[in-house]
Formats: structure tokens, sequence, C-alpha cells
């Protein structure tokens, strides 16, 4: 059982813990719609049959090892075209949490989090709309922390780079103080913070990279996030292009 984050202002306050669940962005979801879920519940479990994370994608995971968890949110603050800076400072505060046990933590576009050349953390942000503005937001995190035997090969984790085992309960509540301490400043409007942030933690940032798009391959250099969050990159001997999530593979 994972305690209550009391000294947070929200996010953690309330924890609802499964052993096992299909998916918990699905059980926040429904917490939701039911009323059960006030801003910052959180939905942890140690092991989910049906997880998933961006592009349709399965989150690989071992039972026990890692922490796998959903935030609930009401950022009804940020308009549709903002809803980017959600993705910006959950992935700032894993970084800062990250950073504090090992070095190279950046952030690969758009909200992966990598140590060095290999994944540690995916996030997965499902959004409810309310006319212009986001009315409900449900953030899925899945962070390998003590699990050292992947398939894939570009994954890692915190325990694998460092040689040392953690224990989840006691590394939770930082994790969920350093994500409240972003999105309260997103509450208070530091925007342009939170974005300069976010690009000067991008993976390949200003190097040149290879990419592929409905073109073919390239070599491209990035230049950063547009304000809607599309990545920015500057073809090799081409032009500055915009690129949403899913019209862009990295090689």
């Amino acid at each position: 059982m994972y305690n209550s984050c009391f000294d947070n202002i929200f996010i953690g306050k309330y924890i609802t813990y499964l052993p096992t669940c299909h998916s918990t962005n699905d059980i926040a979801s429904e917490l939701v719609q039911k009323g059960l879920a006030e801003e910052g519940h959180i939905v942890i479990t140690d092991f989910q049959t049906a997880g998933r994370g961006q592009r349709g994608a399965a989150w690989e995971s071992t039972r026990g090892l890692n922490l796998t968890f959903s935030v609930c949110l009401q950022p009804d603050f940020l308009l549709v075209d903002e809803q980017f800076y959600l993705s910006m400072a959950f992935s700032l505060g894993i970084k800062d949490f990250l950073s504090s046990y090992t070095e190279d933590v950046s952030i690969k576009w758009p909200n992966d989090l990598y140590v060095g050349n290999k994944k540690c953390c995916g996030i997965l942000i499902e959004n409810a709309i309310a006319g212009l503005a986001l009315k409900k937001s449900i953030v899925g995190i899945g962070l390998n922390i003590n699990q050292q035997t992947f398939e894939n090969p570009k994954a890692t984790s915190l325990a694998e780079i460092t040689q040392t085992t953690y224990d989840l309960k006691e590394l939770l509540p930082a994790l969920l103080t350093q994500l409240e301490k972003y999105y309260v400043q997103l509450k208070n409007g530091k925007k342009d913070q939170i974005r300069h942030g976010y690009i000067q933690a991008m993976y390949g940032f200003g190097q040149e990279r290879k990419f592929r798009d409905a073109s073919g391959e390239f070599t491209g250099i990035i230049e950063g996030i547009s304000n809607s969050g599309m990545l920015i990159i500057n073809k090799t001997n081409s032009h500055r292009t915009e690129y949403a999530m899913k019209e862009i593979q990295w090689l």
C-alpha cells in the first residue's frame, strides 16, 4: 500500500492502490466520470494487464518493479491549443526527479524520458475537452525503477543505471512533489518558463539527427517546439518544418 502525500497541495493526497489492473488510465477515467476523484488523485498499480504507451504501443513493465500510475487533473486553465504545456510540465517534473539520482537525463519529444540514449519513462496523457479549454486530464506515467531485463534494447531503468535497488514506496512521494511543483507553475501562468526549460532539456536539441517523414529519410537539426508542441526541425539543405507526433519517426 502506498501512503498519501499529505505534504503536497493536492497531487497524491488521495491514492487508490490496485495490485493488478488492466490500465491505470482507464481506472482513473472511470473514477473521474463517477465523481470519485478530486484533482491530484492517484491510481497506482503493481502490474497492468493492458498498459499502453504513445501511438497505441504496449508498455513493457515487470510486476512490482516499477512505478506505474495515473494522475487525475482538472486543467481548465489551459486552452485546447495549450494542452502540450501539460506534457512539458510533467516531463520536467520527472526529469528533475531522475536527475537527483543520475546524470544525462533528457526529454525525447514529445514526452519520453531518456537517460543517455535509452528510454526510462513514458507518459500518456488523455484529455477531455469542454468548449475551447481542457476539462479533465488523465496523465499516465510508467517509470522504470527496479526492472533490469527488457525485451527492448533501448529501454533502461534507474536500478540498471545506478546498480542500486530502490523502495518504490519511498520514491513515489519525491516524484509526486516534483510533478506538483511544475503543475503549480503551469497553473500560475509560467508557461514561458516551462517551455524554455523543456526546450533546453530536449534530447538531441541543436544536434543533427536522422528522421523519416512521409517523403522518406532525412537529416536535420532539432530547433525546438512550436507553441502548440510541434517538433521544429531544420532539414539539412532544405528548410524548417514543423511535425506533429505521428508525422515523423526518429531513426
